[in-house]
């Protein structure tokens, strides 16, 4: 079985000091949970994919900046929450890229990602081809304009943060809308003619 990432994290040490220390709590500290799906979704930093980063120290001795790793959220859960299964990759059965519910996790190869995906019917073309923008929806229409009204930089409580945790989504998800990559705004007009 490949060791995961915690476990390599943690076998390594400094002076007989170990390197690292992650714990549940930690990262239990940084969840919101999706009352509709159950997920842990992530609030903090995200990779340009959605999935969850956390920099954590892996080197030096207390009280150094020694040096640092970013790890993945939900591989990192994997390990600490020993979520069964072979493979060395970490997959998500609910397809949030955020979330770390140990309960959505599974281990598997890229064949039975792929597999799942395709399952789920996730897959478009061939290589290369993105997935359509509405598979990765979760917000309405309404909500999304709603972002783009609503949002005001660095404000406490309509920033990006905020409106990230008051629509149970990711800031990366509220930058995309910002940005028009998602919700883009001619696809959101409504139009009465048939």
């Amino acid at each position: 079985m490949v060791a995961g990432v915690a476990e390599t994290l943690r076998s390594a040490s400094v002076m007989g000091r170990p390197r690292m220390v992650v714990t549940k709590e930690r990262l239990l500290s940084r969840r919101q949970i999706d009352s509709v799906s159950g997920c842990w979704i992530w609030m903090g930093t995200c990779d340009s994919y959605g999935y969850g980063l956390l920099t954590i120290k892996v080197g030096g001795v207390p009280n150094s900046f020694g040096h640092t790793a970013r790890v993945k959220v939900h591989r990192l859960a994997a390990d600490l929450w020993s979520v069964p299964g072979e493979g060395p990759h970490v997959c998500h059965s609910c397809d949030r890229s955020p979330c770390f519910n140990p309960e959505h996790l599974f281990r598997g190869t890229q064949r039975d990602n792929l597999r799942d995906a395709s399952r789920k019917g996730r897959l478009t073309g061939g290589r290369g081809t993105p997935r359509p923008h509405y598979a990765l929806r979760r917000l309405s229409a309404e909500a999304a304009e709603e972002v783009r009204h609503t949002y005001e930089p660095r404000d406490p409580h309509c920033g990006m943060r905020a409106l990230a945790r008051r629509f149970g989504v990711t800031p990366v998800a509220i930058l995309q809308i910002l940005r028009e990559q998602t919700y883009k705004k001619e696809t959101l007009s409504f139009s009465s003619k048939r």
